[in-house]
């Protein structure tokens, strides 16, 4: 009831709403006009909430609130309320969950926030590596870095993916004229209907490569309109490198690209391919060479949630969940495969063993 008690602070806090309050308890408020607030715990199966009609919904801890709850009863309850509001707030827990899709698939039309503890200003650094060590970094990430926790065929640890982030903004896109020094390489996934084009910049320096660009296209935008951004961007950072995914669509795109930066690398995505991309991208990673800004949550979660199997062939599947995308992903792994510097360490693949 924590949450409802700071509700009650600021009805009291508010004169307006002070004023208007009929009615009060630690559970419930109503006011002269007839709404009410109401805090109810949802139980097991939610049976508590049914009956109820809602024109907004709060769920605290939203993660730890059973599917069942929030698909058969608290959505019910905003049915017949075309402007209802559906706010999640919760500590990450699990993937297979209404509070993960909201947060990962754009076509829910969820705005979504992710606030880790190091924004606090309250909390200092030294606090928090303190509890990182007394914790561990499994539910570290966890409580205090709003990460989900990895599945069992994760193949990008997030323990992995947050000791490659830092806290800084990416760049916007350059204006007419604008040249940026050093060296560049990028990365791009062409898609269109089902799924997203996005283009990638690294900054490569003697300490490894720095995300400094990251663009993710709409739905449905013409190639031609992605082929000028590719150009302008060039024009902006002279790439060094770069390699863009010509399976299937990509092929037409690579072949005006390739008119105006001679230096782009075409990449046919077959299985063996795709292992040796992924590879490299994690050994980068491993070897912490590779530096992603800490409050892109979009995509440091498509990073995290990309799955991996072995297959009868001895090559690895990946796949992501149903409904989410890996464009961000694969866009960053072409830029990091432009460079064509070769890792001291080499990749062990992740085996499966059972145990009879």
């Amino acid at each position: 009831m924590i949450l409802f008690d700071k509700i009650l602070d600021l009805t009291e806090a508010a004169i307006p709403a002070k004023v208007l309050m009929t009615y009060g308890t630690r559970t419930k408020v109503r006011f002269a006009n007839g709404s009410e607030i109401i805090a109810l715990p949802c139980g097991r199966d939610g049976s508590k909430l049914r009956g109820h009609t809602a024109d907004m919904v709060i769920l605290d801890e939203a993660n730890f609130i059973p599917r069942i709850v929030i698909d058969s009863v608290i959505r019910p309850t905003m049915i017949t309320r075309p402007n209802a509001r559906l706010i999640m707030i919760s500590t990450p827990w699990m993937r297979d969950h209404p509070f993960y899709e909201a947060l990962s698939k754009p076509e829910l039309k969820f705005k979504t926030y992710t606030w880790p503890t190091s924004m606090n200003p309250l909390v200092s650094g030294e606090q928090l590596e303190l509890e990182r060590k007394t914790i561990g970094e499994y539910d570290f990430n966890r409580e205090y870095n709003a990460i989900f926790i990895d599945d069992q065929f994760s193949y990008f640890p997030s323990s992995l993916v947050l000791s490659c982030t830092d806290d800084y903004p990416l760049n916007s896109d350059p204006t007419q004229g604008e040249k940026y020094r050093g060296q560049y390489l990028i990365g791009i996934d062409f898609g269109k209907h089902a799924d997203h084009s996005v283009v990638a910049v690294l900054e490569k320096a003697d300490d490894g490569l720095r995300l400094v660009y990251l663009r993710e296209f709409p739905l449905d935008t013409p190639y031609t309109a992605v082929i000028g951004a590719v150009r302008r961007l060039n024009e902006a950072y002279g790439f060094a490198a770069g390699c863009l995914d010509q399976t299937g669509v990509g092929e037409g795109p690579f072949e005006e690209i390739e008119q105006f930066m001679r230096a782009m690398e075409g990449v046919t995505l077959t299985a063996p391919v795709k292992e040796d991309i992924l590879g490299k991208l994690r050994l980068v990673m491993e070897h912490r060479r590779l530096t992603l800004p800490r409050d892109n949550s979009h995509l440091l979660v498509q990073i995290t949630s990309q799955q991996c199997e072995p297959t009868s062939s001895g090559t690895l599947r990946f796949t992501h969940p149903t409904g989410t995308h890996d464009d961000c992903l694969w866009a960053l792994a072409l830029a990091v495969y432009a460079n064509h510097e070769t890792p001291l360490t080499r990749l062990i693949r992740p085996v499966s063993r059972s145990f009879g």
